[in-house]
């Protein structure tokens, strides 16, 4: 995958020399195979080119299409080009060597701005019309992918990367306060189109945008309000269902000249794709790297967790002849060095940065292999392993089995989804006391109560209540998230980043619909996650396929602060230095639990997730508010992260 990136000027002024060269250093990292451009007044349109598919070494774009009036440039990996060509009177013979965006360029000449509803994978386009002097913006409708735009008087410009736009910008931008709180309380759902800057918006999945003189028209084109339901004869029928797609879905993301590796955790969503992924490759005599992250130093995990994943993904690894299982241990990874690099990666800084760590150990892993697809099974929550909603069927079944604490969890998850929502509702307050992230959120109070969020949470609940028939499909939608997900834009970043392709089948659009039509019974059986668990009946060992423990890859975060304590009083005292990160963030809170983390020894659970919550995601948007607040001083628009 690569980038795009583009200028419209409608007042017809054109783009100055020294914001082009800006534009083109901020996307250097998109195209390792180089940058090619198009001007054609008041347009300037670009393409970073990465060879990562046998087709892409065909990418003309960008290109011009519909008689010359149209220019086009795209970034795009197809998942049913075999359709397309069919469509499009693609010849065999000349499949092989016409890449994904010629055929993009193609269906847009055929069907205009309707060729969005027709293609599957992960993409984005532009195409500007200069006969219509009209930009038109898509982007694929769950994939892995990202697209940023502003409009600024006479003028729109959109990039891959936001950082590609803020030279374009005619002042420094300007941070949203918004976006900064959603971080902080962990409401990705919230921030949706949101970036840290006010001026420049992301183009959130199954969008369209078009964008002319006098406005910019946003346009939803796919969502799973209206998926059909699917009903099949019996559990094995849905699972052997879905597990056919998950292997076309993988069998598409391996187009690649490069080595193939995967995080392989103990769990069973990357377990899933690793176990379809390695057959393929082993037909083509190839193999599978399974980086899978250990603990550096000695963990006590909670309850019903695992500190040390490897032995059980190594269970999956052994499975298969070609895959080579290799332990990560992120020696060389602080926690704050993970942030910084968070930083730069992204421009941004996102949830979970106590992660980032062991996530970049094997984001460096896979470079230093010269990976071309590094795989996952991040999005298996909301797909194939969906947990399923407890009820009393499910309580039966563990009496059944014989495990009465087990069936005791499933009353309580009933108690919890269905009896404690009619008996208590969210206060609408700002206040500590009455904020249900209080215990693991660094956000000030104060901007807290500004912002209204404790409204604004309790009608968010609100707004997703849906009559009980339904409960299930909505409740599987608030891990997926349609059209306003973020997770593969940030994934398209990483892969830019180190130079692979970032690849997760599980987030399949197709895989997506059908799972989203089945009836709520299908995820429930004696166990949870009973499509998942059937779907690998004949490809994972037992233990793995049945295991009932969750994994936790930041078991031992506490004793890497206690490491590194140097780093985090550094950086605290540059934050609390930042008049904007104090009034943004609780600096004495998250001094408080740093204090806690770096003077005892505990390493409970209750310490852990504060440290986790408070203090990392502290560091993290401090860290980037502490940038903005000093470039603003200086009048400048890029961070020094």
């Amino acid at each position: 995958m690569g980038g795009i990136f583009g200028c419209v000027d409608f007042g017809d002024r054109r783009l100055d020399v020294d914001a082009q060269v800006a534009v083109r250093r901020a996307m250097h990292h998109w195209g390792p195979a180089g940058l090619a451009e198009m001007h054609d007044a008041p347009a300037w349109i670009g393409r970073c080119r990465s060879l990562d598919s046998p087709e892409s070494a065909s990418d003309r774009t960008p290109l011009a299409c519909c008689g010359g009036t149209v220019h086009l440039t795209a970034d795009a990996r197809l998942d049913n080009r075999e359709e397309l060509c069919a469509a499009l009177d693609i010849a065999p013979s000349e499949q092989p060597v016409t890449a994904d965006t010629a055929i993009i360029a193609r269906a847009y000449e055929q069907w205009g701005a309707a060729c969005v509803e027709r293609l599957c994978g992960d993409w984005s386009f532009a195409a500007w019309d200069r006969q219509r002097r009209r930009l038109f913006l898509a982007r694929d409708q769950h994939g892995m992918t990202s697209l940023y735009y502003f409009h600024d008087g006479s003028r729109f410009a959109f990039a891959s990367d936001k950082r590609a736009l803020l030279p374009l910008l005619r002042r420094p931008p300007t941070l949203d306060e918004d976006y900064v709180a959603e971080i902080l309380i962990v409401w990705p759902a919230g921030h949706a189109d949101k970036t840290p800057y006010r001026e420049i918006r992301r183009l959130c999945p199954a969008h369209v945008l078009d964008a002319d003189d006098s406005s910019a028209r946003l346009r939803l084109y796919w969502s799973l309000d209206h998926v059909p339901d699917v009903r099949l004869g019996s559990h094995e029928d849905y699972a052997e269902a879905a597990l056919e797609i998950l292997r076309r879905a993988t069998a598409s993301r391996l187009r690649s000249d490069r080595p193939t590796a995967i995080s392989l955790s103990g769990g069973l969503d990357s377990a899933a794709v690793a176990a379809v992924a390695a057959p393929i490759l082993a037909d083509r005599g190839e193999s599978l790297t399974a980086f899978t992250s250990v603990p550096l130093y000695a963990v006590a995990p909670g309850r019903g967790l695992s500190g040390d994943e490897f032995r059980q993904a190594g269970l999956t690894a052994g499975r298969f002849h070609n895959i080579e299982h290799v332990a990560v241990r992120a020696e060389q990874f602080s926690p704050v060095r993970g942030v910084r690099e968070m930083l730069r990666t992204h421009g941004e800084p996102g949830i979970a940065p106590a992660n980032q760590f062991w996530l970049n150990a094997i984001n460096h892993a896979a470079r230093d292999r010269r990976v071309g697809r590094l795989f996952s099974g991040q999005h298996g929550n909301g797909t194939i392993s969906w947990a399923g909603l407890p009820g009393l069927a499910s309580v039966a079944a563990q009496l059944r089995l014989g495990d009465p604490r087990r069936a005791g969890g499933e009353v309580l998850g009933i108690i919890r989804r269905w009896v404690a929502p009619v008996l208590s509702r969210p206060r609408a307050s700002g206040s500590r006391e009455a904020s249900p992230w209080r215990a693991y959120s660094a956000i000030n109070p104060d901007l807290s109560a500004r912002l209204r969020i404790g409204q604004r949470l309790a009608e968010a609940d609100d707004a997703a209540r849906t009559p009980r028939g339904r409960r299930g499909r909505e409740e599987r939608l608030r891990y997926i998230r349609p059209g306003v997900d973020m997770s593969g834009c940030r994934r398209a970043h990483v892969g830019a980043a180190f130079g692979f392709v970032a690849a997760d089948p599980t987030r399949d659009v197709r895989l997506i619909e059908l799972i989203q039509g089945m009836p709520d019974w299908v995820f429930r059986g004696e166990f949870d996650r009973h499509l998942a668990r059937a779907m690998t009946a004949r490809l994972l060992p037992t233990e793995v396929r049945l295991q009932t423990a969750g994994g936790q890859q930041a078991a031992d975060l506490l004793e890497r602060l206690r490491q590194h304590t140097d780093e985090q009083h550094e950086l605290l005292a540059a934050i609390s230095a930042s008049p904007l990160a104090r009034a943004l963030i609780d600096v004495p809170y998250v001094e408080s639990v740093h204090r806690e983390v770096v003077s005892t020894a505990r390493n409970d659970q209750v310490l852990l997730r504060q440290a986790q919550s408070v203090l990392m995601s502290g560091l993290a948007v401090g860290a980037f508010v502490r940038a903005c607040d000093h470039a603003a001083a200086r009048g400048e628009v890029e961070l020094s992260l």
